[in-house]
């Protein structure tokens, strides 16, 4: 969390605004989804230096509590209409390739993410004719190097006999 970001959500700065973004991802949607929590769209960069248009939309994310053991994160995606069921319908046709769902934070002044990317894949979908609701979550533990550290003699002596 950079520096800017840690003083809007401490001093509840009025002239800056911190700013919740989605990016919805499936090789079945139409295109990669830039969603910006905010009522116009605004250019931003990613991590990898790209510049993508954030489109302004109704949703809202419940995040994981500070010190929670999990990162899962509820989500709702209002006034979906047609929109959200045929990007589900596509996606569904490839069940085996989870919807990737990144979470950023940019804030006011900047149009780089504020906070590292939390690249989470949807596990629960709920949908209405104009609401999409669920979970997203970590699911490829697998993928993931347990434990991080390598015990080597060298580094934890009391290894050695």
């Amino acid at each position: 969390m950079t520096d800017a970001l840690k003083t809007i959500y401490s001093s509840n700065v009025v002239s800056q605004k911190a700013y919740d973004t989605v990016e919805l991802f499936h090789p079945y949607f139409s295109e990669t989804f830039y969603f910006i929590a905010d009522s116009n769209p605004r250019d931003l960069r990613l991590e990898d230096g790209t510049t993508h248009t954030f489109q302004p939309f109704g949703f809202t994310i419940q995040k994981p509590a500070t010190g929670a053991k999990q990162t899962d994160m509820a989500f709702s995606f209002s006034n979906v209409l047609k929109l959200g069921s045929v990007e589900l319908e596509n996606a569904s046709e490839d069940l085996t390739t989870a919807i990737t769902f990144t979470y950023r934070v940019y804030a006011d002044g900047s149009d780089t993410p504020q906070t590292d990317p939390i690249v989470l894949e949807l596990t629960e979908v709920n949908a209405t004719p104009t609401t999409v609701t669920g979970t997203a979550s970590r699911t490829n533990l697998y993928g993931r190097k347990i434990p991080s550290r390598v015990f080597e003699p060298w580094v934890f002596k009391g290894l050695v006999q």
